[in-house]
């Protein structure tokens, strides 16, 4: 009874989602985006670019630059933590997600068709999980 309780008060006081994840340690969680990450190099879904170099932001550009690519459907872009040009040219763009490098989590890296990552926040990503 009292451990049903306490597991009870967790889901209460955090919510199902981060009640869970509270349990699970941080070489679990890195495992998982590793093979997050993998599975979307296999399946040729994992895009690396060198840089989004918008001077101003343009949402036009946007989305020549996701054409130009060959970008279609859901894509998630991870960009710079400082990055707001890119963040407001890709905003209004409903297929995609933008995520910054410093809140990325594992299902950021599942939930899409396209994951595209620029040179930068693959070497940031990869300093973490390394």
């Amino acid at each position: 009874l009292y451990a049903w309780t306490a597991l009870l008060m967790v889901i209460l006081t955090y919510g199902m989602e981060t009640g869970f994840f509270r349990f699970m340690n941080k070489k679990e969680i890195k495992l998982a985006m590793r093979s997050a990450l993998s599975a979307k190099l296999a399946d040729n879904q994992l895009m690396v670019v060198a840089d989004w170099n918008f001077e101003k932001p343009c949402t036009k550009d946007a989305v020549a630059a996701l054409k130009a690519l060959g970008i279609e459907g859901r894509a998630t872009l991870v960009i710079g933590n400082e990055d707001i040009n890119t963040y407001k040219s890709f905003r209004n763009i409903p297929t995609v997600t933008i995520v910054p490098v410093c809140m990325i989590n594992t299902y950021d890296f599942l939930d899409n068709k396209t994951l595209v990552l620029t040179e930068s926040t693959l070497a940031r990503i990869e300093e973490v999980l390394a």
